[in-house]
């Protein structure tokens, strides 16, 4: 009896580490990569809203080969700034709910307006 008690213990375990790894990193989305555009300037890429549910990993990966920065300017974590290296990936995971705008700090990367990412590598995270 005790053999088959261990026996499910461990297929249990196995099973639940199955899950996991098939659900990625504890809910990671996708990947926002880092670009040179036609134009030979920067952006991310896709170059939308992302939407994730509290607790996820956003994922941002350089593939420019360039060094980028990924700075919330609005939201619960305006001021964060994550360095991002060239050729390499940072994440976060975002525990804070609303809507996060973030943008490329490094000169030339993103062109603010009026306190507002207008142009060049600018994104947001709407967070549930």
């Amino acid at each position: 009896m005790r053999v088959k008690l261990l026996r499910l213990a461990a297929v249990t375990v196995a099973a639940a580490v199955a899950l996991v790894g098939l659900s990625g990193v504890a809910g990671s989305r996708e990947v926002i990569k880092a670009v040179e555009n036609d134009s030979g300037g920067w952006s991310w890429d896709p170059a939308t809203v992302h939407d994730a549910h509290k607790g996820e990993k956003a994922i941002w990966r350089d593939t420019s080969g360039v060094s980028h920065t990924v700075k919330f300017y609005k939201g619960k974590y305006k001021g964060l700034v994550l360095s991002l290296p060239a050729n390499e990936s940072v994440s976060k995971r975002m525990r804070k709910t609303g809507f996060h705008r973030y943008r490329c700090s490094i000169p030339g990367h993103a062109e603010m307006k009026d306190g507002d990412c207008i142009s060049g590598m600018c994104g947001a995270i709407h967070v549930q």
